[in-house]
């Protein structure tokens, strides 16, 4: 397996023991002890100028900041959520306002947030608890959010966002 492979299936395995997922030797395509070095890669504040970008964009949405959430993407970024998967054209034009009219009513606390940087990218995966109201009614969910960044004239920009959220139990 190159290299650049290697470090893909580690990235993979590491945000899926982070976000709580498991990793299998079939999934990962690595040997049993890969996911406790690929963990061990991910650190909070590792890379800090890319949490913060992931931050920033989490407010914008939040602040219904519709220009700055658009801005922290690169122009090539891919939005992934619930099955499918959008270019940034797309994400503007369809699902970027329902997240922001969404994440608006709703209060987010962060759980976890770690990061790393691997051949001129920055991985940033978050996990929150948000609390808000669908149809009347209470929802709890546990968000999982994984971004990949790159550098682009000196500033952290986002490539792509993968979320997934589920109900969540304590």
């Amino acid at each position: 397996m190159k290299m650049h492979a290697k470090c893909n299936v580690i990235v993979v395995a590491v945000l899926a023991v982070m976000l709580g997922g498991s990793v299998t030797a079939a999934s990962a395509r690595s040997t049993s002890d890969a996911s406790p070095q690929a963990k061990s890669m991910l650190k909070p504040g590792a890379v800090p100028g890319a949490e913060a970008v992931a931050q920033a964009f989490q407010d914008a949405l939040q602040q219904g900041d519709r220009t700055r959430a658009l801005e922290l993407l690169a122009p090539e970024a891919r939005i992934s959520e619930g099955g499918e998967t959008q270019n940034v054209k797309e994400y503007a034009a369809h699902h970027l306002g329902a997240d922001i009219a969404f994440l608006k009513s709703a209060r987010v606390t962060l759980i976890s947030r770690a990061s790393m940087q691997m051949d001129g990218t920055a991985h940033v995966a978050s996990e929150s608890r948000i609390d808000a109201t669908s149809k009347g009614k209470p929802l709890e969910l546990r968000s999982h959010e994984k971004m990949e960044l790159k550098q682009v004239g000196g500033e952290w920009k986002i490539v792509s966002i993968v979320w997934t959220s589920q109900r969540f139990s304590e």
